[in-house]
């Protein structure tokens, strides 16, 4: 298989794992954690959430709703009690990437190999 033919065929089931299982989210008002890193590219809540959802090891985001900024977390230890702090306006948002029980890869898998 030519690496363009495998490169376009990972892609689509990428595309169809996250369509069939989206991320969910776990949010926590009017806190945040040290350690994020900001990211002024992601304005928007969606946007900062799709970040992260693109992002394997990301774990969190906060979203400053005062500045409209992003920040990323990649360590679960950035979650910890001792790194999590109360900050009016800022959203914690914990990406939660468990599929549903009726979804499963090889489905995935046989939906993928039919294009």
């Amino acid at each position: 298989m030519q690496r363009n033919e495998r490169n376009r065929k990972i892609g689509s089931f990428l595309f169809a794992l996250h369509a069939a299982c989206p991320p969910q989210w776990v949010e926590f008002e009017d806190q945040n954690s040290i350690f994020g890193v900001r990211d002024d590219a992601y304005r928007t809540l969606a946007a900062c959430q799709d970040y992260c959802a693109g992002t394997a090891a990301c774990v969190a985001v906060d979203f400053n709703y005062d500045e409209d900024s992003c920040w990323l977390h990649l360590d679960p230890r950035d979650l910890l009690d001792e790194n999590t702090y109360s900050q009016d306006n800022t959203h914690q948002y914990r990406i939660d990437r468990t599929c549903a029980a009726d979804t499963t890869l090889s489905g995935l898998l046989s939906v993928n190999d039919s294009r």
